[in-house]
């Protein structure tokens, strides 16, 4: 008998009545490799065919018809995590810009002449491209390497989360690394730094952004720069210079200054 593809098997894994698991507990489950759990699970969420709930590491359930009320006239659980899922993407949405110009008075204070910061996030919606195609923010950056008589380009990408998420938004930020030089989570902590459960979540974001290469941001005002703090640095991705060339191409809307600075 034929092996079942990994997302009709995660869905399978899935209780009927939408009751939550962990996603640890669907992983361990189905033998899957984090980065390729996160990957799967991802996509479903995306095609609308499960929802994702909170907690440390994060649950998942399949996702039941919208708009269920208990008797009292009050929304379940389920609805009201629902909710705030939709709240935090809401939320999301509204740091793009701040964020991106922020990246650029910091890019200003890291001495960068030559650069371009843009929101990318919204080609997910023009294109129907899942969260792990497409960075939410990104910077295109010259180097000038004059005595090696060389120019440069990097690209570096940014996913943004609304607060202290689980491991899921590093792998979201890894995924970009096939076309980035550099690759960042973005964070934004929103004074949730005195909650010993955020600090939790925080600390593993930590270690696993310093195992994987992608580097950690955390910032508080998102209209404030002076509140962006770097806690990890990345590590330099091999990227696939035909792939920076495509995405700068399709995804850049000044990509004419490019063209400039480089001759």
């Amino acid at each position: 008998m034929p092996k079942l593809p990994d997302r009709d098997r995660l869905l399978a894994a899935l209780p009927e009545d939408g009751t939550f698991v962990t996603n640890r507990e669907v992983r361990e489950k189905l033998h899957l490799t984090e980065d390729r759990y996160w990957e799967v699970r991802n996509e479903l969420f995306d095609e609308g065919l499960i929802i994702i709930g909170r907690g440390y590491g994060g649950r998942v359930a399949l996702k039941q018809a919208t708009g269920k009320v208990a008797s009292a006239g009050k929304p379940n659980g389920a609805s009201e995590e629902i909710i705030e899922i939709e709240e935090d993407v809401k939320v999301e949405k509204a740091l793009y810009q701040p964020f991106a110009d922020a990246i650029k008075k910091l890019s200003q204070d890291e001495g960068l002449d030559q650069f371009i910061v843009q929101v990318t996030a919204w080609a997910t919606k023009r294109k129907n491209l899942g969260p792990w195609t497409q960075p939410d923010v990104c910077r295109v950056s010259i180097q000038n390497l004059m005595y090696l008589k060389q120019k440069i380009v990097e690209l570096t990408t940014y996913e943004i989360k609304p607060n202290i998420c689980d491991v899921h938004g590093i792998y979201e930020a890894l995924s970009h690394s096939r076309r980035a030089h550099r690759s960042y989570l973005a964070v934004y902590t929103k004074n949730q730094l005195g909650d010993l459960a955020a600090n939790s979540r925080l600390e593993r974001l930590k270690i696993e952004c310093a195992r994987t290469g992608v580097g950690l941001i955390v910032f508080d005002d998102p209209y404030d720069f002076n509140t962006y703090k770097p806690l990890v640095e990345p590590r330099a991705n091999f990227a696939d210079l035909s792939e920076v060339n495509d995405f700068i191409a399709t995804e850049i809307t000044e990509k004419d200054k490019i063209l400039k600075w480089l001759m």
